[in-house]
């Protein structure tokens, strides 16, 4: 469905009205260098909640989760529970009420400086600093690309040309209004995420019968599976694929536990725990938390999943076929299919929204990267704004960069990629940080470049999704991967997150801790 370019330019004003009103009202009240890093540690459970529930739900939970959805089926669904509770409550009550203690405790500003100071070491603190600013952009990039893919396809409008425009908003907007600004901005789109999500589940709903009809129709057309999926183990929508089958071990290793454990290490989620002004609003934070992220990643996987039914009842295929074997493209398809032109500016906003609020949070982190964590020597409390800005520009560059090269059907891939990457590099350590007194400077930098070769070592040589598009694997050995199943397909948190725990805590047990006390 092409939209009329004029209503859309109309409404884009309002929209970005919208945020420019919400943005100024962050500006206003930053009045200082940590009311710019972390809100002044003063911000509301419900819109610390909000926030974090629209950064953590970015185009690539909208698109290329609910396009995998339609790939896969309901055993995606694993990774939703695990998000609500892992990514949730453990998130919440366990890590978020020791941030905001301990980041309070020792005057963090950031994740790496956090950590640092936690462990009193600059060398660990820039160090993730360093690895946050060089890795976060292929995250950012996937991002944009959600956004940009659909608000090219429903307006006729170059994809490029929608890139830069998103592009240019999400870095007005983040650099002017600071952390404050941010969280204001995400309550507001979260708040248009929730409405299209909520609309378009029970639109589709309507429109396939119900959840058992949906469910009957699916079980009946797995012969419409393509063999090739079969033969990798997929045995139907609403069937688990076989025990340690290529599907079974993308799936479960992949993408279930990438967005469940992987969210735990997340820097630019956990920030936001040091920003929220008491424990108190922690607790009101999980409520609302759980309620949003279920209606957003939740709704938009059952949407993915019963997309193979609306297409099948309207054309006698499965979503795949009808986006022409692109997952990325099984929602975007569906929306415009199915809902009526007004709502299709709404998801469009929607998704825009999706795409701001997620790349908001993942620039701000880098911007206090490069001033606090990356160039803190040479940088002055005077020019903390002026150094985050030019951090944020030089990511968004790079950002932007990958997004105009990177191939179609990437958008899931790339969001595991990034948290397989923080939650193998520090998971560990984060949570040594928080709750062993035992634990030592030299594990913790241990932990972290060890898994960080280990973890670009499993990408570059072992799992093919990754090391065959790459091909440095193939063009040092002669060969794509270096092992076959099972690990090719295992996701190298399987093995990562234990090996960079067994690094923390053996070093950690036999070096010195620090003077600090817990």
């Amino acid at each position: 469905m092409k939209l009329n370019l004029s209503v859309f330019l109309i409404t884009s004003l309002f929209f970005i009205g919208a945020i420019a009103c919400t943005t100024y009202f962050g500006k206003r009240r930053t009045k200082n260098a940590l009311d710019l890093t972390v809100g002044g540690r003063n911000i509301g459970g419900l819109f610390i909640a909000l926030s974090y529930g629209a950064s953590l739900v970015s185009t690539s939970a909208i698109v290329g989760f609910g396009g995998v959805a339609g790939l896969y089926g309901y055993s995606l669904y694993w990774g939703i529970l695990g998000n609500m509770l892992i990514g949730t409550f453990i998130a919440f009550y366990v890590y978020g009420r020791r941030v905001r203690v301990i980041g309070e405790r020792f005057g963090a500003e950031s994740f790496p400086q956090l950590m640092g100071k936690r462990f009193e070491s600059k060398f660990l603190q820039k160090s993730i600093g360093v690895i946050i600013y060089v890795f976060l952009p292929a995250y950012t990039s996937i991002i944009l690309i959600g956004g940009a893919n659909f608000v090219a396809g429903a307006t006729g409008i170059d994809y490029k040309l929608a890139l830069i425009i998103i592009s240019v908003l999400v870095l007005l907007y983040v650099s002017y209004g600071g952390l404050i600004g941010v969280i204001y901005t995400d309550a507001l789109l979260a708040s248009i995420m929730f409405l299209s999500s909520v609309i378009l589940l029970g639109t589709i709903l309507w429109k396939v019968g119900g959840i058992t009809t949906a469910h009957n129709v699916l079980d009946s057309i797995t012969h419409l599976i393509p063999n090739n999926l079969v033969q990798a183990g997929h045995n139907g929508w609403v069937w688990m694929p076989d025990l340690g089958s290529t599907i079974w071990w993308t799936v479960m290793s992949t993408l279930v536990l990438g967005i469940s454990v992987g969210t735990l290490a997340q820097p630019h989620l956990q920030v936001k725990f040091m920003a929220v002004k008491s424990e108190k609003n922690i607790y009101i934070g999980i409520v609302a938390a759980a309620i949003f992220i279920w209606f957003l990643t939740g709704g938009y996987v059952l949407v993915g999943i019963f997309s193979n039914v609306y297409f099948y009842n309207k054309t006698g295929q499965i979503s795949l076929f009808a986006a022409e074997g692109n997952v990325d493209m099984i929602i975007p398809m569906t929306i415009s299919s199915l809902m009526p032109e007004w709502f299709v500016y709404l998801f469009m906003f929607g998704l825009l929204a999706a795409a701001l609020s997620s790349s908001a949070s993942l620039l701000h982190l880098q911007g206090v990267a490069f001033a606090r964590d990356i160039f803190d020597n040479f940088n002055t409390e005077k020019n903390t704004k002026r150094m985050m800005q030019l951090g944020i520009v030089i990511g968004l560059s790079f950002g932007l960069l990958l997004a105009f090269v990177l191939p179609a059907g990437i958008i899931a891939r790339a969001t595991v990629f990034w948290f397989g990457i923080c939650a193998i590099c520090w998971l560990p350590s984060y949570t040594g940080c928080l709750f062993w007194k035992g634990s030592s400077k030299a594990g913790a930098i241990a932990s972290v470049y060890g898994g960080l070769v280990f973890a670009l070592f499993w990408y570059g040589f072992v799992k093919a999704s990754e090391a065959v598009p790459l091909g440095i694997c193939m063009a040092l050995t002669g060969k794509p991967v270096l092992f076959g199943h099972p690990w090719s397909s295992m996701d190298p948190m399987v093995i990562g997150v234990p090996l960079s725990a067994l690094i923390f805590i053996v070093v950690s047990i036999f070096t010195k801790k620090p003077d600090n006390n817990l």
